[in-house]
């Protein structure tokens, strides 16, 4: 008689053995590669409690970006929530690249403390967002010193909230800041200050606060009469996206104002070898009304690329020169007609958004090929238009 050898388990006892095993021993790539696959917050977390291999890819994910911009008492709490893990795990701070904080005037000291400490710990971080109001209580010193004591080396910074005096040290660490968003002109930028050396994008609420001796190539800002101050920035400005201020005139309405056709025209010719222009506007309560650009003033423009616009009660629109009458923006096709009216006026474009807010709010993007010069038609919604701004 044979006596017979067993050489392993039967194969379900290996079947069994591997679905309970395999998400132990899942290689850490394959773990991330399913983690890169999804793409909803609530399955990351899920995957978080299946092993610590998919738990540390998850967070990963999870912290990249993480945005705390919303005020009150429900902000506050989950500002807190995530301060108090980023203080107490380095790693998980480790993970941020991009952060957005809503902090109030005057924080708790533990909690001022517990963020020091969390920031500090967010050597990887990119861009930065700071908003919120100021304290008029000499607390910003103390608020200050956050950022004085990080490590990180930013890309973009957004600053609504530090006094920018108060943060020397940190501004002199950004060697490496390409875009900066302030509400008003910051010590950094003095030119003989030497700081910000890479900085090449600038957001800001005054088109005087803008940096003199810089060669940015892109500049978002609110229009005002001094538009000539733009000359400098000739030879490197790419991209121009010029807002109206939420509480001023609406400077498309106004004919003692600039009027769409004389703010394009004084932009051409400050600029002529513009890439992106952007011309933005938010006003509310005004009556419907009309504009108009012509085609002389676009033919200003040697090499314009892409001209985004969003017209609040403008119900009607004509280019000079091309059309021979106003076209309708109270419909959804106006857009387009206008649109194409536009891209006539300047050849060189190769994609004019507009967004209209009349009787409705309608949106579209024209796109011209390379290849053929064919025109294709795509429906916006108004946020969507602003999204498209090349800032």
């Amino acid at each position: 008689m044979v006596k017979r050898t067993r050489v392993g388990p039967r194969p379900r006892s290996i079947v069994v053995a591997t679905s309970q095993r395999s998400p132990v021993l899942l290689p850490p790539e394959i773990s991330a590669i399913i983690c890169e696959m999804v793409a909803d917050k609530r399955a990351l977390l899920i995957l978080c409690q299946v092993s610590s291999f998919f738990r540390c890819q998850a967070q990963r994910l999870l912290y990249r970006s993480v945005h705390l911009s919303e005020g009150g008492p429900a902000g506050l709490r989950r500002l807190k929530s995530w301060v108090n893990a980023a203080s107490k795990h380095a790693h998980l701070a480790e993970y941020v690249h991009s952060l957005a904080l809503r902090l109030p005037p005057i924080l708790e000291a533990s909690i001022a403390t517990k963020l020091a400490r969390a920031l500090a710990q967010c050597t990887n971080l990119k861009e930065l967002s700071v908003s919120g109001p100021k304290s008029t209580h000499g607390y910003s010193c103390f608020q200050g010193s956050m950022l004085n004591k990080t490590s990180f080396r930013l890309k973009k910074f957004v600053n609504r909230y530090f006094d920018d005096r108060l943060i020397m040290e940190f501004w002199r660490n950004q060697t490496e800041l390409r875009i900066l968003d302030i509400k008003i002109n910051v010590c950094a930028l003095d030119p003989d200050s030497m700081l910000l050396p890479n900085l090449i994008a600038v957001k800001t609420n005054n088109i005087g606060d803008l940096p003199v001796g810089r060669a940015l190539e892109s500049i978002q800002t609110y229009p005002m009469a001094d538009i000539l101050l733009l000359k400098q920035y000739e030879t490197s400005l790419t991209t121009l996206n010029l807002w109206q201020q939420p509480r001023q005139r609406h400077w498309l309405q106004q004919p003692q104002e600039l009027v769409l056709d004389t703010l394009v025209g004084l932009v051409a010719g400050t600029l002529p070898n513009l890439l992106h222009l952007g011309l933005f506007a938010e006003t509310k309560g005004f009556e419907i009304h009309n504009s108009s650009i012509h085609k002389a003033v676009l033919e200003r423009f040697n090499r314009l690329d892409s001209f985004t616009l969003q017209l609040p009660y403008v119900a009607n629109f004509y280019v000079g020169g091309v059309s021979q009458k106003h076209r309708s923006l109270t419909k959804s096709t106006g857009v387009f007609d206008v649109g194409r009216d536009i891209m006539t006026a300047c050849p060189t474009l190769r994609r004019v958004a507009i967004s209209v807010k009349v009787l409705q709010v309608y949106g579209g993007v024209l796109t011209r090929s390379d290849s053929d010069g064919a025109v294709q038609e795509e429906r916006k919604t108004w946020l969507e238009v602003r999204e498209l701004s090349s800032f």
